[in-house]
């Protein structure tokens, strides 16, 4: 007798629209098919005038919202740029939506296919393994969730219509500079005056941070009157959609964003550089406990700056190239050169607090570990932050020491504060602190950490490693050299000081 063999179940075939039997001979949907289940959001995007329109529609979010230029800015571009910038602009505001719904969704746009999508999406990729770091404090946790959700997001785009538009040469004196008021932009603006440039500041005001943007305005009004260079405010609602509650989506591209918006000005001017103020601490980076990379701040890095470049080539006909003049410095570097060089309408302006948006009265919060970090950094290289800078209270008391990382644990903040990458240039900052006299509580407690006898027995390293600036490859070779020379002619003198001080200490 042969035996009869029992058929293998087949398992279902999850790419097709799969029909489920019922008993009473009828038949139904047992799940709807892939694209049926994903949540359609609406782009729709237009311009009158100065002012561009976003219109967003969906379950999940509707909003109507606004860019506008002052100026006759984008009034006066030809219609094929600005269809060019639109289409650019509204998928660069709204990439992170998949993200923030966290569920399948479909991105409809009005405009055409963007320049800018192919680099968004790359960033989404290398920011992928900082994402639960920065959200959900899930150290260690996979990312495959949302790389799920990247990967199975559907666009859609309305067809290219490939037209000419002009764009006049440029004159490489002027350049657009981005500028936030932070000791970064502050730099690179001394920088690019010094070597003969003449900058356009531009800057995105926003709702987002009420507070922040009266604290920028009003130094703005005043610092007008200390230059004399264009200031170009443009007014961007858009900049809300990077606070939809989860926060650090939408947080990937906002200087690519900048970038868009600045080609106008670019235009305007002829400028053929847009120079965003990038440090070297922005490549820093550690390896997580499955081996992945994980980038802090990914968007500013080198290889991000030659991708914003070609970005703004492209919607420029070439004629605009984007870099940055700070690479290859370090923040406590920054601020040496700020002091040692040029401290006049800096301290007084500066502002780089990471809650100004909450500070009604002051720029300073004196809460956060920005705050702590710039108090330190200033403080290190001979400026007081209470005096000179406009910091309310003294960011070495005993109460702030969790804002630092030099005390056995990573500071409560963000970005390389939170994952402790600037360790040991908090310890070189402290250090010199401590030989500049100050005896606040925690600059006496750091004398008694490991680090003290660190910096001490290797003081020259950590003289060479911060107060010098390494190889980059991002300023434009017209101008590197000078650039270079200037810098470390400044820095030569700064190095000469501290060992001065170190020298002292130990007679």
């Amino acid at each position: 007798m042969t035996k009869k063999l029992k058929q293998k179940k087949e398992p279902p075939d999850n790419n097709q629209n799969l029909l489920t039997p019922i008993h009473n001979g009828k038949s139904t949907w047992k799940w709807r098919a892939w694209h049926e289940r994903e949540i359609p959001v609406k782009v729709n995007s237009s311009y009158v005038n100065d002012k561009i329109y976003v219109k967003i529609s969906s379950s999940a979010i509707n909003k109507l919202l606004t860019i506008r230029y002052p100026q006759n800015l984008w009034k006066s571009l030809p219609a094929s740029l600005k269809n060019k910038l639109l289409n650019n602009i509204a998928y660069a505001y709204t990439a992170h939506f998949p993200l923030v719904i966290d569920k399948n969704v479909r991105l409809e746009f009005n405009t055409e296919y963007p320049q800018v999508y192919s680099w968004s999406n790359q960033s989404f990729m290398k920011f992928l393994p900082a994402y639960w770091y920065m959200h959900s404090a899930k150290r260690g946790t996979h990312i495959l969730p949302i790389l799920k959700t990247i990967l199975n997001t559907t666009h859609t785009f309305k067809a290219t219509n490939n037209e000419n538009f002009s764009f006049s040469p440029s004159n490489e004196k002027y350049v657009v500079l981005p500028f936030t008021f932070g000791k970064d932009s502050f730099l690179t603006y001394h920088l690019v005056k010094r070597l003969g440039f003449k900058p356009i500041l531009f800057w995105v005001n926003d709702p987002l941070s009420p507070y922040e943007s009266k604290h920028k305005l009003d130094l703005f009004n005043s610092f007008s009157k200390e230059i004399h260079d264009p200031i170009i405010c443009v007014d961007s609602e858009l900049e809300t959609l990077r606070d939809l509650g989860m926060s650090w989506f939408g947080w990937e591209i906002p200087l690519t964003a900048w970038a868009i918006l600045a080609i106008p000005i670019a235009r305007q001017w002829k400028a053929k550089y847009i120079i965003f103020s990038n440090e070297r601490s922005t490549e820093a980076f550690f390896y997580d406990h499955d081996g992945l990379k994980v980038v802090p701040d990914y968007e500013q890095s080198t290889q991000a700056v030659d991708e914003i470049s070609l970005l703004t080539q492209s919607l420029s006909n070439g004629n605009v190239f984007t870099t940055s003049f700070l690479q290859g410095l370090d923040e406590i570097t920054i601020i040496s050169i700020l002091a040692e060089e040029f401290s006049k309408n800096t301290f007084k302006n500066l502002m780089s607090c990471g809650s100004a948006h909450e500070c009604a009265e002051s720029r300073w919060c004196g809460k956060c570990s920005k705050c702590a970090r710039l108090y330190l950094y200033l403080s290190a290289n001979g400026i007081n932050p209470l005096k000179e800078v406009g910091f309310g209270e003294n960011m070495f008391k005993t109460s702030k020491q969790g804002l630092y990382n030099v005390f056995g644990q990573t500071a409560a903040g963000s970005l390389f504060d939170a994952f402790g990458l600037n360790t040991e240039e908090q310890a070189f900052a402290f250090y010199l602190c401590y030989l500049r006299g100050i005896k606040d509580p925690l600059v006496n407690k750091f004398t008694k950490t490991k680090y003290f006898k660190d910096v001490e027995n290797r003081f020259d390293y950590f003289l060479n490693e911060y107060y010098r600036q390494h190889e980059e490859r991002v300023t434009p070779s017209v101008c590197k050299q000078a650039l270079s020379k200037l810098c470390e002619g400044i820095l030569a003198r700064v190095r000469k000081k501290a060992k001065a001080l170190h020298k002292a200490a130990l007679v």
